[in-house]
């Protein structure tokens, strides 16, 4: 298969992955204790907000394995997504800890993500646009800082506030910050390679990157977010049976 092909149908994969993630998680909401359900309603809605995003960018993507159409991709569908669902992925943070005592955390997540977000979406309509490289630099580097700052707050103030909390939860949220710091990772990257190499391979290979990063991130944080509150409930239905004994 080649490479265009791959990517085209990845968008497809994509798409019909986040369908059935958004299913599996409200079919298990009702299963969680009832202050973790919101964490899944969060989760459920970013995923929600994907899926119909992938099934808008489908449009744009026929399945003729050419470049064409690939090199020519609507990036803004993308910032559209990450505008609305990156916000979300971070709000769960705040969720399993209790978004009533971390009211300033979740405005600080939501703040830092906008800019990181906004600034990222400049840095890439510049140099679309044959506009200053400099500039383009200059943007994504704010972007960057705006990336450091989130993971300065999740490691830094999550990471204190994680002491006091059940031990699947800790445990959860410990895996959902890998995610932000390694996952995330790959869209400065990306944008990287296609400053140093605007060809269009690269340019499809981005896509293709994008797809999977889209996928595992916000999928795999919602699995783990649901997995970590599945756990406090079996243990606590464990701890009742044993006092039942």
């Amino acid at each position: 298969m080649s490479l265009a092909l791959l990517t085209q149908y990845s968008f497809l994969i994509t798409f019909i992955a986040f369908c059935a993630a958004t299913f599996y998680i409200v079919l298990e909401r009702d299963s969680l204790p009832v202050e973790y359900r919101a964490t899944a309603s969060i989760a459920a809605c970013y995923l929600g907000i994907a899926a119909l995003n992938y099934f808008m960018m489908l449009g744009y993507v026929p399945r003729d394995g050419t470049f064409e159409t690939l090199v020519k991709f609507p990036t803004e569908l993308r910032y559209v997504d990450w505008l609305l669902t990156t916000p979300l992925m971070l709000i769960k943070f705040p969720s399993l800890l209790g978004a009533a005592s971390n009211r300033m955390l979740l405005i600080l997540l939501i703040v830092g993500d906008v800019i990181m977000i906004v600034t990222g979406y400049a840095a890439e309509l510049i140099f679309r646009r044959g506009g200053s490289a400099n500039e383009a630099w200059a943007f994504f580097l704010v972007g960057c800082i705006a990336f450091l700052f989130i993971l300065y707050l999740l490691y830094s103030v999550v990471s204190a506030a994680q002491e006091d909390a059940l031990g699947p939860i800790s445990e959860g949220l410990d895996a959902m910050k890998k995610f932000i710091l390694i996952g995330w990772s790959i869209y400065p990257v990306c944008f990287i390679l296609i400053m140093i190499s605007n060809t269009p391979e690269m340019k499809v290979t981005r896509e293709l990157l994008f797809n999977l990063a889209d996928a595992v991130n916000k999928i795999g944080l919602a699995v783990i977010a649901v997995s970590a509150a599945r756990a406090v409930a079996r243990d606590r239905e464990l701890k009742d049976a044993m006092a039942r004994l």
